[in-house]
């Protein structure tokens, strides 16, 4: 016999842990049968301990030592001449044998043992591996080797169920045609209903096989649906007996519950054995033939020495494979873990609420389904598809399309039953009659088989025990389907992704209404004047939900000349906003006066705020500009110069003195002042459109420059647009931007 074999190694050596490699040690060690492996030269690499119980020669004792220390010493030219054939390639007639021989105990006595020899290959090398065991009755050694050793071959392959192999392995090997694993559980004191049964063990069926072109599909039904207790059934009566028992023939035994069912499928005698570990029944191994047979008395002794051998094997498996199965639930848990504090950090950077839920979208494929749907429940009840988010490129373009047909609230789409309910759906199959029914058009139901929907979990976002919407995974594409470890996850990660998406879009609600009150403080319309052209534009922060500070103003004068006025008032919140715009009146009231210059507008800015006692500071540069003339002058407390761009194409950076910002400190205002010509343009600002994180003020300053040189000829609509797109910073911004362009056109 040839057997591919791995198990854990105990050996330090080299040679020792190559053949011991997959299975746990542990295995081994519990085996009953002490167990030797040799190399080709005959070096013993490997013994368990079960050996020293049974020769009294310990593992240490004999790794690294010749065979022959276990053969007695008139016995071993023998032994060395068969084990030079085996080396030698000749026919190896003892492998695979039952063969009984003298062993040497570490005493120095002889003790008959009972052999198995087999070869076990494992790319180029191959051992010999020596099963023995203490001398038994002849009567089925055979069987008892094959079993044993075919489970051996079980544990070495590790794949499948263990359980269900073993019930094969033993149904196979003895030569009977059905088999049934009965399992011996503590049910309670009184065990099953109408039982009688003082310590409460009840008997489940764990596994059942066949031998193939038999159909005994009746019976296994009747056998899987049974719980027997000590004492019933043939499984109970080996239990309560603790030893095998025989029946001739199942259909006619009086005591055989189901003999309706053998009789339907043909099986005739019965055959049980207990499994045990120690002094515990673990198992009852059932047997089933179609022919009638005899009582076999040696055999039943047999199987009551496999019982052990079979109890110790499936055990220990089986908390190997319960071990392992564990390790596994732990790593599956720890990477879940991983994955929902990844999704909540990559949730928590997203700048507004579309794009928290693109972030979740893309959190969720390819990693837990090849499609994600985010549906979003509007004011009026509706439900609005916000993301449709596919793992393959290639196909988001149809991935896309599905954001036109959002879930019809009268209808039975999944994401409607699952939002009434707030109870998460799942389908490991969407049949066609599904998808006609949940689609919205022919165009739809197009779009979900080019897609190819095979496979859906939806699960509602919850936040404050309010429904915000759903988030459903599809497998679309790559076959997948979802189980209750797909849902759990899917609702673990709706779970916490719920309270950023909630979050994001009441800041979102509460950004924009301010930002709406902010509007609301800055000129409605501005007024249409000869010979200049004017364009501006506010742009609030990014971040924070706050109004701001920022302002400008536009004001019509005598004599055709014109106000222009910029400023920002420190903070990002109601009192910002409210003394932006007390500012913003009392500049146009200090201005529409009579000859008054801008630095005795911003002088008078500077009492007005004394006198309020506003503790808070705020910049502004204010300008008088004549279109008939070109004069324009400017003082500025505090703020960023305007730029000049000449219709020749050259940049300027007004000179100016600045004086200290309105609230600081009392002081003095200067002006500067410049010629204009036709077609000259001023980009007046405030401080948020070149301050940037990460770089300085010159930075910004000559990127607008460059932006305006870049747009020599444009209007200044145009202008203001490009600066826009070219010079306000990306992604988030710590500051509101205002902009004021003006253009003298001539008369």
């Amino acid at each position: 016999m040839v057997v591919d074999l791995g198990i854990g190694a105990s050996d330090d050596s080299d040679a020792g842990s190559l053949w011991l490699e997959g299975t746990s040690t542990s295995l081994v060690e519990a085996l009953s049968d002490g167990l030797v492996v040799a190399d080709e030269g005959g070096q013993i690499l490997y013994a368990n301990r079960r050996l020293e119980g049974l020769l009294g020669w310990s593992p240490s004792s004999l790794v690294g030592q010749p065979v022959t220390m276990l053969i007695p010493e008139r016995l071993r030219s023998a032994h060395l001449q068969a084990f030079g054939a085996f080396i030698a390639g000749g026919p190896p007639r003892i492998i695979g044998n039952p063969i009984r021989v003298h062993a040497l105990t570490a005493a120095g006595t002889e003790t008959p043992v009972d052999i198995v020899l087999s070869v076990i290959r494992r790319d180029c090398n191959r051992w010999l591996m020596a099963t023995i065991r203490a001398a038994t009755p002849r009567y089925g050694l055979e069987q008892h080797s094959e079993v044993v050793e075919r489970l051996l071959g079980v544990l070495a392959d590790g794949r499948g169920d263990l359980g269900l192999r073993f019930v094969e392995v033993v149904g196979e090997s003895l030569g009977w045609d059905a088999a049934a694993l009965w399992a011996v559980e503590d049910d309670g004191a009184t065990g099953a209903a109408g039982a009688d049964d003082a310590d409460g063990a009840t008997l489940r069926v764990r596994h059942f096989w066949h031998r193939a072109g038999i159909d005994v599909s009746e019976f296994r039904a009747a056998t899987e649906s049974r719980v027997l207790t000590r004492g019933a059934g043939l499984p109970g009566r080996s239990l309560h007996a603790e030893a095998p028992i025989w029946v001739d023939d199942v259909q006619v035994d009086p005591n055989f519950r189901r003999a309706a069912a053998a009789r339907a499928v043909g099986l005739r005698s019965g055959f049980a054995f207990p499994l045990r570990r120690g002094d515990r029944i673990v198992g009852i191994i059932e047997l089933f033939a179609t022919q009638v047979r005899e009582p076999d008395g040696a055999l039943l002794a047999a199987m009551g020495v496999l019982g052990y051998r079979l109890g110790e094997l499936l055990t220990q498996a089986e908390d190997e494979r319960e071990r392992r199965r564990l390790q596994q639930e732990q790593q599956r848990l720890l990477r879940v873990q991983e994955f929902l504090l990844r999704a909540v950090r990559v949730l928590a950077d997203a700048a507004d609420y579309n794009e928290t839920l693109e972030r979740l979208a893309a959190v969720a494929v390819p990693d837990l389904a090849d499609l994600c749907l985010i549906d979003v429940l509007a004011e009026d009840g509706s439900l609005v598809r916000m993301v449709s988010h596919h793992a393959d490129p290639a196909v988001q373009h149809l991935a896309a399309e599905l954001r036109n047909y959002p879930p019809d609230p009268n209808g039975n789409h999944p994401s409607v039953a699952v939002l009434r309910a707030r109870r998460s759906r799942a389908s490991l199959h969407m049949s066609e009659q599904f998808m006609a029914t949940t689609t919205r058009s022919q165009r739809h139901l197009e779009l979900l088989h080019q897609l190819r929907f095979t496979s859906y979990v939806c699960v509602p976002l919850v936040a404050e025990d309010r429904a915000l919407g759903t988030l459903t995974l599809v497998s679309a594409g790559s076959g997948r389907r979802f189980g209750e470890a797909d849902l759990a996850l899917a609702e673990e990660l709706a779970g916490q992704a719920a309270a950023v998406i909630d979050r994001a879009r009441r800041h979102d609600r509460e950004r924009e209404a301010a930002h709406q009150l902010q509007r609301s403080l800055l000129p409605g319309r501005l007024p249409d004047l000869p010979g200049i052209e004017i364009a501006v534009n506010y742009i609030p922060g990014t971040e924070g939900a706050d109004v701001g500070g920022d302002w400008y103003d536009v004001i019509q004068l005598d004599n055709g000349a014109v106000g222009l006025a910029i400023g920002d008032v420190a903070g990002h919140d109601m009192g910002a906003a409210a003394l932006m715009g007390q500012l913003r009146n009392a500049t146009r009231a200090y201005a529409i006066r009579d000859g008054i210059n801008p630095a005795a507008v911003l002088d008078e800015l500077r009492r007005f705020s004394d006198i309020l006692e506003i503790e808070r500071i705020a910049t502004a540069a204010y300008a008088r500009f004549s279109p008939l003339t070109g004069a324009f002058r400017v003082a500025s407390a505090g703020h960023p110069p305007p730029l000049i761009l000449r219709a020749a194409g050259e940049v300027e950076v007004m000179d100016l003195v600045p004086s200290p910002p309105i609230g600081l400190r009392s002081a003095l205002s200067e002006e500067s002042s410049v010629v204009l010509g036709i077609g000259d343009i001023v980009v007046m600002f405030t401080d948020g459109l070149v301050e940037r994180r990460g770089a300085g003020i010159d930075e910004g300053m000559d990127l607008l420059a460059q932006t305006m040189v870049s747009a020599k000829g444009h209007s200044t609509a145009e202008l203001c647009a490009q600066i826009v797109a070219e010079v306000v910073p990306d992604g988030s911004r710590q500051d509101d931007i205002a902009i004021l362009v003006v253009r003298r056109v001539g008369p």
